[in-house]
């Protein structure tokens, strides 16, 4: 399907929203009625210590929820990645090798490898082999990782109790596909480790998200050793609520402090309710908080996604409208969805490649959160989106073939 434009994600049917303080919900946007559903709010759990919650993500056409198999099914002009699109260019770093996918499936990788025609349809990224090393842990619903898109590099690794025995979900297999998909993704070697807190409908609560948080970085901590004190991991947080209670919030930026100072780097969605994202959780925690773009395909430029929160809590901004990843109905199956849930996995997967690229072991502040926020900082292209809210950051995601 076509990219849609900014102007048509404005387009689309407000939908009132009267909501506690502190419940998260889906935010999809529909073009008709027939999934606007999913708009309503997520029925609580049995948990009452904590909000509801569900994930990030906004959709934006009917056409693009699709599960047909002509939908769904992966086409050789959309996703190859045969020897015919991809070229390899040997850089001037030792060890790297600089590879070339194109054609792409949609503007996404595109938009994040170059300053000006962000719909060039090329994606340029070195082939680091301490990517298999370093893991991205999306903490989610569960991932259908038997997709084919993942290599065989994707592993549920833990589940919150009330969500066992549920089926894979769409959204944590889309996200994953981004951060790292071998087609769709960011970081095509890194491993990809699945924490499910939501089941496949995306109910959930901040408490159950919070014990999600707290298994990643167990997990985690087992990896450390006297020869790896310092394992290389980036957390994708694809979830949250806005306007939460000041307690609320707390809790859980305490929470996400334990991953960080288990040397953990969190990259977390600003959410999509049009708002302050500090004053969200875990959108206002210390972390790289991540507002939306779009392509405007009457310019090849970026601009502001009408649904993405904003404010000085954003870091940085990435591709979110219309974004084309995997799916989890089957092996091969894609999806159309748009959110600050898409913007977040390509921030995750750049952080975790510049990750790779260090050694955090023998210098071990080059891995810090502070330093990677500084490395994407440096290197995102600035006032690049059009029309970002007053006191939003206009840095753009970039990421080529220079070595971090």
């Amino acid at each position: 399907m076509d990219f849609n434009t900014m102007s048509q994600v404005e387009s689309l049917p407000e939908v009132e929203r009267v909501v506690p303080d502190g419940t998260v919900y889906i935010q999809q946007q529909c073009a008709s009625c027939c999934c606007c559903t999913s708009e309503q709010i997520i029925a609580p759990t049995t948990t009452t210590d904590m909000p509801t919650m569900t994930t990030e993500a906004v959709t934006t056409t009917t056409e693009a929820m699709t599960t047909t198999t002509e939908a769904m099914t992966t086409t050789t002009e959309a996703m190859t990645t045969t020897a015919e699109a991809m070229t390899t260019t040997p850089m001037s770093a030792p060890g790297f090798t600089c590879i070339t996918q194109s054609p792409l499936a949609n503007y996404g990788l595109a938009a994040i490898d170059s300053r000006l025609n962000v719909n060039d349809g090329i994606f340029r990224y070195l082939d680091v082999d301490d990517q298999e090393s370093t893991f991205i842990y999306v903490i989610d619903m569960e991932i259908l990782t038997t997709h084919e898109d993942f290599t065989g590099r994707a592993v549920q690794v833990a589940d919150v109790e009330e969500t066992e025995g549920s089926l894979p979900g769409f959204h944590g297999t889309h996200v994953s596909g981004i951060a790292g998909g071998i087609t769709y993704g960011v970081c095509k070697k890194c491993q990809i480790k699945g924490v499910k807190i939501f089941d496949a409908s995306g109910g959930g609560s901040f408490s159950v998200a919070m014990r999600g948080m707290e298994k990643a970085r167990v997990h985690h901590n087992a990896r450390k050793s006297s020869t790896n004190p310092n394992p290389k991991a980036v957390v994708n947080m694809s979830f949250g609520a806005d306007n939460v209670d000041s307690g609320t919030q707390t809790t859980v930026c305490d929470a996400v402090r334990s991953m960080t100072d288990a040397g953990m780097i969190p990259v977390i969605a600003a959410g999509n309710g049009r708002t302050n994202a500090c004053n969200g959780a875990p959108a206002g925690c210390n972390g790289i908080i991540v507002g939306c773009s779009g392509l405007n395909a009457g310019t090849n430029g970026l601009n502001f996604c009408s649904f993405s929160n904003f404010g000085s809590c954003v870091s940085i901004l990435a591709p979110g409208n219309s974004i084309l990843s995997t799916w989890h109905t089957g092996n091969q199956a894609t999806a159309t969805i748009s959110g600050t849930s898409m913007s977040t996995p390509f921030v995750a997967g750049v952080a975790a490649d510049y990750l790779a690229q260090q050694d955090c072991n023998g210098n071990p502040e080059t891995c810090s959160l502070a330093s990677v926020k500084s490395y994407l900082a440096n290197r995102a292209t600035k006032d690049q989106v059009m029309t970002p809210p007053a006191g939003t950051v206009n840095d753009h995601l970039f990421k080529d073939c220079t070595p971090a």
